[in-house]
């Protein structure tokens, strides 16, 4: 213990000094700390965002090119069978005419 209340006060600022240098450290290295964590998750979030971009763009492909598949599937078979294709067209383009006939009855 200090010999006088004024040395008391003076200790009790130095003390005060000091919290406050450690805190201002402390603060310091926290916002070091989030700085690099931060740095840390974009580029995890930017790695996840190219590997979604990229699964994407291989699913946009393998549909494109199933499409396509389809596509050439269906051109093939009314080349081979022309007469059913059309009838099938002309069927389906009836019922379709029917169908929208009914609701404006209503």
């Amino acid at each position: 213990m200090s010999d006088t209340p004024k040395d008391d006060l003076e200790a009790l600022r130095a003390d005060f000094d000091k919290l406050r240098e450690d805190m201002g450290k402390l603060t310091d290295s926290l916002k070091d700390m989030g700085a690099e964590q931060a740095h840390e998750a974009r580029g995890n979030l930017n790695d996840r965002l190219d590997a979604a971009r990229e699964k994407l763009r291989a699913g946009v492909g393998s549909a494109g090119q199933r499409g396509h598949d389809y596509y050439e599937q269906v051109e093939s078979g009314v080349g081979e069978r022309p007469l059913i294709s059309l009838a099938a067209a002309f069927g389906a383009g009836f019922v379709i005419a029917k169908l929208l006939d009914l609701g404006g009855r209503r």
